[in-house]
Formats: C-alpha cells, structure tokens, sequence
C-alpha cells in the first residue's frame, strides 16, 4: 500500500467520519488528487473498519473528533438546511425550462419545503423576521426563474398566477397552521 500524505489521509478520515461510501471517496480522491486508491487502501482509514488494524491514533481520534461534529452538528450538512434544498429546487427548476410536468413537480416540492418551514417556524426555530425573508428571498428567486426560463409571456403569467394561488392557500393564521 503506498504510503499518502497527511492532506490525503485526512480527507479519506474525514470522509469515513461523515458516513461517505467508500466508492464515494475513492471517487473524490481520484478526481481532486488524481490518485487511483483501492478501496481496501481507503478502508483501512477507516476506524469503524476490520481493515483498520495498525492505524495510528492520531487518526483514530481524527475520526471521532469530526464524526462527534458531525452529529452534533445537523446543520452543517446542506441538506438539512432548508435553505439550501430550496436553492437546489431552484436550481433544477432553472435548467428544466422546457419539461412543464417536472417544473410543476419542483414548485410543488418547493410549497412542501417552504410548509416545513413554517412549521418549523411555528415551533421557534426560525423567528419571523427570518420567515419573511425567506419568502421575500424565494418569491424573487422564483419570479426571475420564471422570466429566465419561459420565453412566453403568456405562459410565464399563467405559471406565476398558479404559484400566486398556491401561496394565497397557505393560512397565515398560526392558529390555523397545522403542526404536526
């Protein structure tokens, strides 16, 4: 097994640490190192693995270090956030300018992500002015999608009025809101 560099052991630790397949690294390690590691050389870096026998502390305590982060952290993972999924809804919504069925799948995906939110919101986690910003934020994403992507004039009001319509359907009583 060749011997790697530190900045290389510690991505592949790191890695492992945050629950990243193994084929996964091996992947990000090809293409931003530009080394072919197999995946037994990969394992090995891996405290939770058979495979990892002999591997020095130091990495060990690496590994627990960022993998105690990790979960204690949910946050940090984009994809708990819902900011950012509704900025990868956005994005997808963007590149699918043509195909009206999955457009119309992202903007119901995107009234499901924004629902959470204010039932996250209902529980105080986020405060209101941050709950307003956050629409304001998406309903001017949404618009300048919209007038990206559509050419017809017709069709981007009919779009706009259908996602006006939705938004008017969400109660703005919180005593009305659902909770789950």
């Amino acid at each position: 097994m060749a011997d790697l560099k530190d900045n290389i052991k510690t991505v592949v630790v790191h890695r492992h640490a945050c629950f990243v397949a193994p084929s996964e690294i091996q992947a990000e390690v090809k293409k931003d190192f530009g080394l072919d590691l197999s995946i037994p050389q990969i394992l090995y870096y891996d405290p939770s693995s058979a495979q990892s026998k002999g591997l020095a502390a130091k990495w060990v305590q690496e590994y627990d270090k960022v993998r105690a982060a990790f979960l204690a952290a949910p946050q940090a993972n984009p994809l708990a956030n819902p900011s950012f999924r509704l900025q990868e809804l956005l994005t997808m919504y963007r590149g699918n300018s043509r195909n009206i069925g999955l457009r119309t799948s992202i903007l119901d995906q995107a009234g499901k992500e924004e629902d959470r939110i204010e039932k996250r919101r209902m529980r105080g986690y986020i405060s209101m002015s941050g709950m307003r910003w956050l629409l304001e934020q998406h309903a001017i994403a949404l618009a300048a999608a919209v007038n990206e992507c559509i050419d017809e004039p017709e069709l981007q009001d009919r779009l706009l009025d259908a996602v006006e319509a939705r938004w008017n359907e969400i109660p703005v009583d919180p005593k009305r809101i659902p909770v789950e």
